[in-house]
């Protein structure tokens, strides 16, 4: 997608650029090791991008979200740290222009923030946390289903 818009952008001198990465990218997470690896691509490529291109005016952003209720999380309940997808996209859209990488919503860049200063085994109990309440809400998931 980028090799097929970024000819345009570069002869208009103007554009954005917007990758969706994760902030389980930014650190090795278990059992997502694949998922992890690629969204890590993903905000890299984006960094190489705007030190490239940003010079022609070319704005490239790496999100780099906690979880959002979407598909992907079969839309669990959103909560304070679980947005909405509609207000994730508000709150990033807002950050256009102003962060080339970011977390895109508020209570994830506290998050982030807290863990990236965080000692490595306090960010892998997060991780833990996180995949104990995924499976337990996957778990309630199946159950409701069955019925």
């Amino acid at each position: 997608m980028t090799q097929m818009l970024l000819p345009g952008m570069l002869a208009r001198r103007c554009g954005v650029i917007i990758n969706v990465s994760s902030a389980f990218g930014r650190n090795p997470t278990p059992y997502l090791a694949l998922y992890g690896a690629t969204k890590s691509f993903a905000d890299f490529f984006s960094r190489a991008l705007l030190k490239e291109y940003g010079k022609y005016h070319i704005a490239v952003q790496s999100l780099t979200p906690y979880t959002v209720s979407t598909n992907m999380v079969k839309n669990a309940p959103p909560t304070t740290l679980l947005p909405p997808a509609d207000t994730y996209v508000r709150s990033a859209l807002s950050t256009v222009g102003r962060a080339s990488r970011t977390h895109g919503y508020l209570p994830h860049s506290i998050l982030g923030a807290v863990l990236d200063r965080s000692p490595s085994c306090v960010r892998l109990l997060y991780i833990k946390l996180f995949q104990y309440r995924a499976s337990k809400f996957m778990a309630r998931l199946q159950l409701q289903q069955r019925d």
